[in-house]
């Protein structure tokens, strides 16, 4: 496991006095993200990139924001794919020991076949939550976990919205937080595992067994 991996060496660095050097910018995409190379502050462990991209249902891109910089181990994040009936939300922090981090690919679409599973499916602006809202959606076998995200922004741009729905298996729980313009922005990303749609060797068995219980 790569984050593992990280942690190991962070220990072996601990009593050495190894400094981290990252290259520091922030841009709306990955190829204008440019600027110089510094020392990081010691509360620092590694080197981040950080990628983040909403789109709308039709797939036409909302906003996005690409950044380096020093990170903590606990920055970390593969990249996730956060899908509903309203928005589609990319996400990704990798993490490395050299000034440039580059981002692993996100997983493919209908590449990782699983079981159906069944989420909440909504979407509120300015709300921390959509209780009041029931609709539920069936994922794609890429997408095994119901997760939620709770989106902030302050400064030149003022929003805020809470949506939940599907997202693909390397779904974590995590917080991003980013500068640009301004503004400062806040992604809480909370995931869990469920219940397949499908019945499991268990439930099938105990329902046989019932079964000639009755006979």
């Amino acid at each position: 496991m790569i984050i593992s991996g990280l942690f190991i060496v962070l220990i072996s660095f601990a009593g050495t006095g190894y400094s981290i050097h990252c290259q520091q910018c922030s841009s709306t995409t990955e190829k204008n993200c440019k600027g110089n190379e510094t020392k990081c502050s010691s509360m620092f462990d590694l080197c981040i990139s950080k990628y983040i991209s909403t789109k709308d249902i039709k797939g036409q891109v909302i906003e996005t924001y690409f950044s380096r910089g020093c990170g903590k181990l606990h920055d970390c994040l593969d990249p996730v794919i956060f899908t509903n009936d309203n928005i589609t939300v990319e996400m990704s922090v990798e993490c490395c020991w050299h000034s440039i981090c580059v981002l692993k690919d996100f997983p493919s679409k209908n590449k990782h076949k699983g079981k159906e599973v069944k989420c909440k499916n909504c979407y509120s602006d300015n709300e921390s939550t959509c209780n009041k809202n029931n609709n539920t959606m069936v994922c794609p076998g890429e997408e095994p976990k119901c997760a939620s995200i709770n989106y902030q922004s302050k400064g030149k741009v003022n929003k805020n919205f809470f949506t939940q729905g599907c997202a693909t298996k390397s779904c974590k729980n995590n917080t991003v937080d980013w500068k640009m313009e301004g503004t400062s922005y806040t992604l809480q990303l909370f995931c869990k595992a469920t219940i397949s749609l499908g019945f499991s060797p268990v439930i099938l068995l105990l329902v046989a067994f019932s079964v000639i219980k009755l006979l």
